[in-house]
């Protein structure tokens, strides 16, 4: 909202009769334009290292415990006296 207010108070300056310094308005809002898309494009990068910092982390504290493999335990059966089977 600052930047915004900025924008207009430049444009509203600089259409002054006197003022000695003359921007064009498509120039101010290409200009404002491009400092909000650089700073969300931060903000976005920043999250995104956040989010693949914790991922690693989090597939590092997984992997350790991954790399036993899995826990098989054998299972078999008793053949039962051949007297009793008949």
């Amino acid at each position: 909202m600052r930047a915004l207010s900025l924008k207009q108070q430049i444009i509203f300056v600089s259409n002054a009769s006197d003022s000695s310094v003359k921007y064009e308005p498509s120039l101010v809002t290409a200009l404002f334009l491009r400092v909000l898309e650089q700073k969300y494009a931060k903000q976005l990068m920043d999250r995104i290292n956040k989010i693949m910092s914790a991922e690693i982390e989090h597939q590092n504290k997984m992997g350790a415990a991954g790399k036993k493999g899995p826990r098989v335990n054998q299972v078999g059966t008793a053949s039962a006296p051949s007297d009793l089977t008949q």
